[in-house]
């Protein structure tokens, strides 16, 4: 059961992806296998082209955004109330996760702004839409190696929120809240960690043979 509700999680997400679907359909089956081995098929994975898998990490921020995190805070307003506003599990919430959240907008704009235009740029420079001079500019002005060093690990930090939500008990009146919470955290955090692997074992390797190819 905990397993379907992670699959909804993540087909979820693919009904954005618009124009892409036979792509979402083969990162859907990447996810299953993930969750049933707790192996990423990263030979399945590498399968995508570079534009299609650049698509889909942007599909995903926008979802997470968009959709996932103001669903979760809504969850966890949803049960503090049924804590009460001085029991630790809600000063405990609101501290950790209303610092996640503002975390991961920050590291999912960083992206946004940096390395999904900069990999854009490859794609298209790929297909002859630069001159040579005004490519090796742009690309001087980003190394996708700086990738690597700056990316943090952001399934990392909501499983601390999820394990410190566990070391509580609910009262009868909120059970159902503190399920429903503890699933969309478990979820959350495995499709993050997905999302995270693609990028830096899938997609960015793909971007650094391009940009290899591109610097000469």
């Amino acid at each position: 059961m905990q397993q379907e509700r992670i699959l909804d999680f993540i087909k979820d997400r693919n009904e954005l992806a618009k124009g892409g679907q036979k792509v979402a359909d083969l990162i859907e089956l990447g996810f299953s296998d993930y969750l049933e081995t707790g192996k990423i098929p990263f030979q399945l994975l590498e399968n995508i082209a570079l534009k299609d898998l650049l698509h889909y990490v942007e599909t995903s921020h926008v979802f997470y955004l968009e959709k996932k995190l103001p669903e979760i805070s809504q969850s966890i307003l949803s049960l503090c109330k049924a804590f009460g506003q001085s029991h630790p599990i809600t000063l405990v919430l609101n501290h950790f996760f209303h610092k996640y959240y503002k975390d991961l907008k920050d590291h999912l704009a960083l992206e946004d702004e940096q390395i999904i235009p900069y990999v854009s740029v490859l794609v298209q420079a790929e297909n002859g839409a630069f001159e040579n001079l005004a490519l090796l500019k742009i690309c001087d002005r980003y190394l996708l190696s700086n990738f690597h060093e700056n990316h943090s690990d952001t399934e990392m930090d909501i499983r601390i929120v999820r394990r410190t939500l566990m070391e509580f008990n609910a009262p009868p009146s909120a059970e159902s809240q503190y399920r429903l919470l503890l699933n969309q955290l478990t979820a959350f955090e495995k499709d993050l960690h997905f999302h995270s692997e693609l990028e830096e074992k899938v997609m960015i390797p793909k971007a650094l043979d391009l940009e290899k190819a591109i610097r000469g």
